[in-house]
Order: structure tokens, then sequence, then C-alpha cells
């Protein structure tokens, strides 16, 4: 996906994927196993597309046996969907997960922004205004995987400065399975405005050692997602599935 473009994807898009994507002297199988990871987060690779091991390797250029193996990864991710008999799909964006895995943001991270605040030494929490800053300047030139890191590097930050940092890993597992919902966000909502502004508001809580108020500001900052799916459901709706009880949950 082109960063600068919006999302209006054909029924079965060309598969963006080249030999030129590989570089030589490095093994072959965690190359091509990354290139995959990266096109279905990124869309490229969107939600519901069959993909197949033949279509890949003559994409790529490589046998079968790496990306047969990439598959495998992916499929333990949840990434795609092997339905025997049939073929691989890239999964759909399922709305109870999702809803999950904001649910664990919600219950962890407002407590930790607040720790940061109570903890963090004016130097850190002044480096968080710098990621701020850094990733409002990535958004003006719409370098959206820039925007992208340094949220990540935002939120970890965070982690780090409550003095719980081992916290992230549950963090960072939930932010995977949000990872397509929050890129859909970043090209068709406006995302890196929106990110930009509040990222400022809970490092200005922090700087002043405000523990409340960076715990409000990071769950308005959550909270945002809940309202962005609804959003997005109705744009794209072949990209979500309802999960087995076809109810949306409510936070």
């Amino acid at each position: 996906m082109h960063e600068t473009s919006k999302l209006s994807p054909p029924e079965k898009p060309g598969l963006s994927l080249t030999s030129r994507m590989l570089k030589n002297g490095l093994p072959i199988r965690p190359q091509v196993y990354e290139l995959l990871h990266r096109g279905i987060r990124q869309l490229d690779i969107p939600p519901g597309r069959s993909i197949s091991e033949p279509e890949v390797s003559a994409a790529l250029g490589v046998s079968r046996g790496p990306v047969r193996e990439a598959f495998i990864r992916l499929a333990d991710e949840g990434l795609v969907e092997v339905i025997p008999q049939v073929g691989t799909f890239v999964s759909r964006l399922d709305v109870t997960v999702l809803m999950e895995a904001i649910y664990v943001r919600q219950a962890l991270e407002p407590d930790l922004a607040a720790r940061a605040a109570a903890h963090a030494a004016p130097a850190d929490a002044h480096g968080l205004k710098a990621l701020a800053e850094m990733q409002e300047a990535a958004a003006r030139i719409k370098d959206l995987n820039r925007v992208w890191d340094l949220d990540n590097e935002f939120h970890h930050t965070i982690a780090r400065l409550s003095g719980l940092p081992g916290v992230w890993k549950y963090i960072s597992g939930v932010r995977g399975t949000l990872a397509r919902l929050r890129t859909l966000e970043l090209f068709e909502l406006d995302g890196p405005r929106i990110w930009v502004s509040q990222h400022r508001r809970i490092a200005d809580c922090i700087c002043r050692n405000d523990a409340e108020g960076a715990r409000k500001q990071m769950q308005k900052h959550i909270n945002v997602s809940v309202g962005q799916i609804e959003k997005l459901r109705a744009r794209f709706p072949s990209f979500f599935t309802e999960g087995e009880s076809g109810q949306t949950p409510l936070l």
C-alpha cells in the first residue's frame, strides 16, 4: 500500500511481492516470513485475500519450502487461515478479538501512564515529548511507517518509566493483534493527527507528574479505537468478521 493513498482494493489485488525484496547473503526463510507478515500487517495483502504457495514462491523466486514454513507461522499467529481442500486466506479482522485486545490495553496502560507520571525523572519525561514531536514531523510528511514505529516506542517508553517494564510483553502482544486495525486508522481516519495530539497530552501530564491526568488521557487515547471499528467496518465490510457470537461485545 502506498503511504499517501486511500485503500480501494479490487476483488483480488496483485501480490505486492518481488524477488528484489530479498536481500542477498541473508537466510531466505526468515525473509519470506517477514515479507508476508509485513504485507499482511500493512494491508498490502488485504484481509480475505486468497494466497497460495505457488503464487508466493513464483513472486519471490524461491522454492515452496520457505513459503510453507511462513504460512505455518502466520497461521499460528492467526494472520492466515488454512481451509483444507479450499485454500489459504488472509484472516479477516475478528471484531470480538479486537475488542478483547482493546480491553487488555484499557486494563493495563492507563495505570502504567499514572505510574510513569509518579516515577519518571524530568529527562525521561521530556524524552516522551520529543517522541511525540518526532511523530508529528513524520505525520507531516506522511511517513506512516515511521509514525507507527514511534507510536510503539512511545508506549514502550511509558511502560519502562512506570517501573514495570515487564508488562510491555503483554501489551506488545495485543498491539500486534490490533496492528491491522491501527494501520486502517492511520490510512483512513486521520490517525496520525489524532495520535500525535493525544500523545502530546499524555506526555504533558507525565512531565507535570500529573498521575491522574496521565491515566485519563491514556484511557481516552485507547478508547478512540473502539469508535473507529464501526467506521472502518462500514467502509470495508469485507475486511471484518463478527466471531462466533455474531454480536459486537461492549466495553
